[in-house]
């Protein structure tokens, strides 16, 4: 959870997004953005925000909308997640990444 939180404080750089739109980092990611433990909300909710911040680089959305999983995860999010700030920004970011499909 430490390890995401600082993921995702360090997403909202740039530099950092580029990095982190990288296939090894995508699936951490979506690896953890999946896990429907209840114990794991607040690690998920890191990892969902982390791939919200990749994705508002331009370049990063091609590989991300072919991550496997990675849309899954968000739509999975969004669907159940009852943060509404988040979950619009998910709904934002699935829009982005749909329309490089």
């Amino acid at each position: 959870e430490n390890i995401l939180c600082a993921f995702h404080n360090l997403s909202s750089d740039i530099e950092t997004q580029i990095r982190f739109g990288k296939n090894d980092m995508l699936s951490i990611l979506v690896s953890n953005a999946s896990n429907l433990d209840p114990e794991n909300q607040t690690a998920q909710e890191y990892a969902v925000g982390t791939i919200v911040n990749i994705a508002n680089l331009f370049e990063n959305r091609n590989i991300m909308a072919s991550t496997d999983g990675l849309l899954k995860s968000l739509l999975q999010f969004a669907s159940i997640s009852l943060n509404p700030t988040l979950k619009s920004e998910v709904k934002r970011t699935i829009i982005k990444l749909i329309a490089v499909l």
